[in-house]
């Protein structure tokens, strides 16, 4: 999948979800773009949503069941280490 989309991308913002996340490394070795590495998926969506903001642009979320809700979590202001 993130072969797919991240040419498409301005930037990348990479993270793993705190159970059973793939390695964002691994991601990033293959790409060539633009791309900022997280160290969890709140402050990930947080950096996303600040460039978004910055440059009029939207954010697209993508990953796993549990990546995606850890990211509902953070859009709801919420913390994720009761997941």
């Amino acid at each position: 999948m993130a072969q797919v989309l991240c040419p498409l991308a301005q930037e990348v913002i990479l993270t793993a979800a705190k159970h059973k996340g793939v390695r964002p490394r691994l991601i990033e070795q293959s790409y060539d773009g633009p791309c900022h590495l997280s160290p969890d998926v709140k402050e990930a969506v947080t950096h996303a949503i600040q460039l978004a903001e910055q440059h009029n642009a939207d954010v697209l979320i993508t990953g796993g069941l549990f990546l995606a809700a850890e990211a509902a979590l953070a859009l709801q202001g919420k913390d994720a280490s009761t997941l």
